[in-house]
């Protein structure tokens, strides 16, 4: 059997120039929606363009700041141009890189792609204390202070008279 070199990758694969697949990103964000979730662990979806001449299929290779890549461990591997990768640390930076492969034989790297795992932003819990029953023209005083914020963000407080 007679392999011939991949075709080295072509078109730009950084986050900032790659086009992203409007489907893909709109399906994505309605299971999100849809779909709740107990635990938030960080993905990313990344795309590519297709070679010109059609490979045997695709390998995704991540590294993280200061490592390198493991050549012979990728992350994915398939004959898409689109790779989800979940289970990422949040606040930790990822790098990219796509071979194309036919056989035994792969392509050089195609341009890395960065991306920063960031935390998903959890709601606050309001809390203004106890419920009063006050007569009309009392004094009433709120107090939220017990309100919480999961991710330790700053809490501001706004009130509003809904009735009496």
């Amino acid at each position: 059997m007679r392999h011939r070199n991949p075709t080295p990758l072509t078109g730009p694969f950084s986050l900032a120039s790659q086009k992203i697949k409007f489907q893909t990103f709109l399906w994505t964000a309605i299971l999100l929606l849809i779909v709740p979730s107990i635990v938030w662990a960080a993905q990313v979806t990344l795309a590519w363009n297709p070679n010109q001449t059609r490979p045997d299929g695709y390998r995704l290779y991540q590294r993280t700041q200061g490592q390198s890549y493991n050549f012979s461990r990728p992350v994915w591997s398939g004959t898409g141009t689109t790779a989800t990768i979940t289970n990422l640390n949040e606040g930790t930076q990822y790098f990219f890189v796509v071979r194309a492969f036919v056989g035994s034989r792969q392509s050089g790297n195609s341009n890395e792609a960065a991306f920063i795992a960031a935390s998903a932003n959890r709601a606050p819990t309001a809390n203004a204390g106890t419920d009063q029953t006050v007569s009309p023209s009392s004094r009433v005083t709120l107090n939220g202070s017990a309100s919480k914020d999961p991710d330790g963000g700053t809490l501001t407080y706004t009130w509003a008279q809904t009735a009496g």
